[in-house]
């Protein structure tokens, strides 16, 4: 499976991805919504999992951007963030995304709902 992480800071972006390389996904990592944007569209991959709050582009204008595009539309893309308001929330799935996660993210779940999406498509 071929996730595409979208997130700005390092670190984190580093621990997810050896954790789901452990799990056995191909991890492509992009560090803003507008080089997530770019990476999806050349890498194709299954999901995107999409930060929510980024400098310049933020993951809710950047899901907006990817269900508007037709290379990339039919990409299920699962916002992971801190900032778990009902707004938020909202905002994410009103976008486009299919699902929001609240950090800190359970690697186990994580992949459990990954499964679920990608079967129900």
């Amino acid at each position: 499976m071929k996730i595409l992480y979208v997130e700005d800071h390092p670190a984190q972006s580093d621990i997810m991805k050896q954790m789901l390389e452990f799990s056995g996904c191909e991890v492509i990592l992009a560090h803003s919504g507008e080089e997530g944007i770019e990476k999806a569209r050349v890498e194709q991959p299954d999901v995107i999992l999409m930060d929510l709050r980024m400098p310049g582009m933020g993951g809710i204008e950047a899901v907006k951007h990817l269900k508007a595009d037709s290379m990339v539309s039919h990409i299920p893309v699962m916002v992971i963030s801190a900032w778990t308001t009902r707004r938020n929330r909202e905002e994410a799935l009103e976008a486009g995304a299919a699902k929001f996660i609240a950090k800190p993210v359970d690697t186990r779940r994580l992949l459990e709902e990954i499964e679920n999406l990608l079967s129900a498509s």
